[in-house]
């Protein structure tokens, strides 16, 4: 594994908020970030998949219904579903990546000793916040950096909050593996049942 850190990150932070830094990056790795996004993108094709093989007919009556009003049955299908990844990618993928960003911010608390991780970490935060020139702007994958320092500074005062915080992200974590796993488990299923 690799962790890249810019030339112009290095010559912004001071070494302290540099490891910080590289302990919220090796968050990432540690908790399997890689594979839980690439789990959360394909999912939903997953479930479209064993739906799909469960109610074969279903697409065809959709596309029977589609046709009655007019339109092009494969068009309006490919439209409906090119709608339904950009709602799922803005809404729950973005949640979730955001809620990953979080995990990984708390990494840096467990590899620094207590109280110093965090206000490194949000030190770090504050400086790329005032190079970029805001604090509260957001990205789809990315909380505002105001949003992370307050999460943190909750975290330093109620370290509990850190832990549920992690088993509600784990929970939520293994259904997203669940399901995107849900079309090679019904597969194996289904040939071990049928025979």
């Amino acid at each position: 594994r690799y962790v890249f850190l810019s030339d112009g990150l290095l010559g912004l932070l001071d070494e302290d908020e540099i490891a910080a830094v590289f302990a919220h990056e090796l968050g990432h790795v540690r908790n399997g970030h890689v594979w839980l996004r690439a789990a959360a993108m394909f999912w939903p094709l997953g479930v479209a998949a064993a739906v799909a093989t469960a109610f074969p007919h279903a697409i065809e009556h959709a596309a029977s219904y589609v046709e009655k009003g007019g339109l092009d049955a494969m068009t309006a299908l490919g439209l409906a579903g090119l709608a339904a990844i950009v709602i799922y990618v803005l809404t729950f993928f973005a949640f979730y990546s955001r809620s990953l960003e979080h995990e990984a911010d708390l990494s840096v608390c467990d590899l620094f000793p207590p109280g110093v991780g965090g206000p490194t970490f949000c030190s770090a935060l504050e400086r790329l916040g005032r190079a970029q020139g805001s604090r509260r702007a957001r990205s789809w994958q990315h909380a505002s950096i105001a949003d992370r320092v307050k999460f943190l500074e909750s975290v330093e005062r109620a370290p509990k909050l850190g832990l549920r915080y992690r088993r509600r992200i784990r929970l939520v974590g293994g259904i997203v593996i669940g399901l995107a796993l849900s079309p090679l488990i019904g597969l194996l299923l289904s040939s071990f049942l049928l025979g």
